[in-house]
């Protein structure tokens, strides 16, 4: 018989054992629970164990395990906990089970299709962002993106854009949240084709686009008709001259119909280091991270943080951009499948050790004081 490990212990983990005690091809031996805390309990005869104990004393008796979660963000988070240690089956069944009472055998003893093989469904990507542009009108101090050195208005390669889109559209079966950003995306005069084409390839992801606000009084009616029409959120970053603007920025989002949202007063910048020795402490730098699961879709890859990515391509001459290829996600000819990529890059890495292990935030400050027009020396 095949020994199988229920993770999830509970109404679904129940009704699957239920429905497990109704063959006799597959043999539960053991619940895998993770708010089970080192001790063990019981459901129906068998140990509830966490993932840890599972791991040194079951492992090797178990053949496969079925997921037992109700959503597919937990079903989803499960699976990559047991990933890349556990090398048998793990098997996916629908969340539907439940609520419907589905069988979860059909009348040759087989799964039924909604119960499938991890390997079977395309994960979900939780986010991504990416910069139409790094110029920004702006000019924060410490710009964690940099865009305080930025002097001229380069926009993202359409192609590529177009390309990694399709890159991430093969691997992932969706995105959730997507996030346009820069630099200051309202500088670009053709916003609206960046906004139509990233709706065009996720249309049940929320797309946001990050912005200062302060050019948005006087932007072209038929960006914001577009933003409208792709029902995109703009998110409006309230740095202290933004706060001085805000009325007229409102004004002209509600005129529009445009939906929006209002971050709390901006008055801290983490402040950016300029020295990159590297430390030996990724797990610690990892776990703290204010960017935590930032993932950055860029020059055709995804990387599992935009702010490292930046500082290894600004001094390169001390860390070698080997680290950026290896730490990262071909989206132009992806080959590897989206649970390996978020394998890659949900997990510390070697970049990590290359980032702060403490914060240090400072006032916030402008480079630029007019705010409004484009920057220029």
């Amino acid at each position: 018989m095949v020994k199988i490990a229920l993770y999830g212990a509970g109404n679904l983990g129940k009704y699957v054992l239920s429905e497990l005690e109704k063959q006799n091809l597959y043999e539960p031996i053991i619940f895998i629970d993770n708010f089970v805390s080192g001790q063990s309990w019981s459901r129906r005869g068998l140990k509830i164990v966490n993932l840890e104990i599972f791991k040194k004393e079951w492992e090797a008796e178990c053949d496969a395990v079925i997921i037992c979660a109700e959503n597919k963000i937990n079903k989803q988070s499960m699976t990559l906990s047991l990933l890349p240690w556990f090398n048998k089956d793990i098997f996916l069944p629908s969340e539907h089970i439940l609520s419907a009472k589905l069988p979860l055998f059909n009348e040759k003893g087989d799964f039924c299709t909604y119960v499938k093989k991890y390997t079977e469904e395309k994960p979900i990507l939780s986010y991504v962002e990416h910069d139409l542009t790094k110029f920004c009108n702006l000019k924060c101090k410490n710009c964690g993106h940099r865009s305080d050195e930025v002097k001229s208005i380069i926009k993202s390669d359409r192609k590529v854009f177009i390309q990694s889109l399709e890159g991430l559209r093969k691997i992932f079966s969706n995105i959730y949240q997507i996030r346009l950003m820069g630099g200051e995306p309202f500088v670009l005069d053709d916003l609206d084709w960046y906004v139509d084409t990233a709706r065009g390839f996720f249309e049940e992801s929320e797309i946001d686009i990050v912005t200062n606000g302060l050019l948005i009084p006087n932007v072209n009616e038929e960006i914001l008709l577009a933003i409208k029409k792709n029902n995109i959120n703009v998110q409006i970053s309230q740095y202290p001259p933004t706060r001085k603007m805000i009325e007229k920025i409102v004004y002209k989002l509600e005129q529009a119909g445009v939906k929006y949202q209002i971050s709390s007063p901006i008055l801290k910048f983490m402040e950016r280091r300029e020295n990159y020795e590297y430390v030996n402490k990724i797990e610690s730098i990892y776990r703290n991270c204010p960017n935590y699961h930032c993932h950055t879709m860029s020059d055709g890859r995804l990387f599992g943080c935009g702010i490292i990515k930046e500082l290894i391509e600004r001094d390169g001459d001390k860390v070698n951009n080997k680290l950026l290829l290896e730490n990262s996600i071909d989206l132009i000819n992806p080959k590897i499948s989206g649970w390996d990529a978020l394998i890659l890059l949900e997990r510390a890495n070697t970049l990590c050790g290359y980032c702060f292990e403490e914060q240090n935030w400072v006032n916030w400050e402008s480079l630029n004081k007019n705010y409004n027009l484009y920057y220029k020396q």
